[in-house]
Order: C-alpha cells, then structure tokens, then sequence
C-alpha cells in the first residue's frame, strides 16, 4: 500500500512539473500513459484516428480546438476538464 501511495505521490510531481515546464507532447503522453483508456478508445470519444492521437501523443502535431475540448474531456473529470483545456491552449500557445 506504501508504494502505491508513493506512486501516485511521484505521479502528482511529474504532471505538476509537466504542466509548469514540460512540452504538450510531454504531458498528453503521461496523461495517456496513466489513464484506463487505449489509444484506440481516445481516439473514438474525441471522433479521430489512432494515427491522430499518436501525432500528438509524439510532438509531431497539435490537436486543433475541437479535437482539444474532447481530449480534455476525455482525460480528466468533468470538474477538471475546462481547466485541463485552458493547459493545453496556454502550452500549445507558448510553443507556437
């Protein structure tokens, strides 16, 4: 129980730091990683392909606006998912 208390504890660091410094790629990419969902799923609730969802899991592109607000929703709560939009805007607009 200990370690799984410290994971998640090491899980809280990595998307705080992410969000602070990390690329969009970066973070989308854990966020992935972490959720009960397949590449596959999140492509269906946000109506895209595997291939799309994998561009920008990799930094090879950015999801535009519409495919954005479905990804948020996706990943996080609906309490979480209009602050998790307006991350993703504010990073992807900090690397263009």
């Amino acid at each position: 129980m200990n370690y799984e208390r410290e994971e998640v504890k090491e899980w809280g660091r990595t998307i705080c730091r992410l969000r602070k410094d990390g690329k969009f790629h970066e973070l989308i990419s854990a966020e992935i990683n972490v959720c009960n969902l397949t590449v596959s799923e999140i492509a269906t609730a946000c109506q895209t392909t595997r291939a799309t969802v994998n561009k920008w899991k990799f930094g090879k592109a950015y999801p535009q606006v519409h495919f954005l607000w479905r990804l948020s929703k996706v990943l996080h709560s609906e309490v979480n998912s209009l602050g998790a939009f307006i991350i993703y805007v504010t990073k992807i607009d900090d690397e263009r």
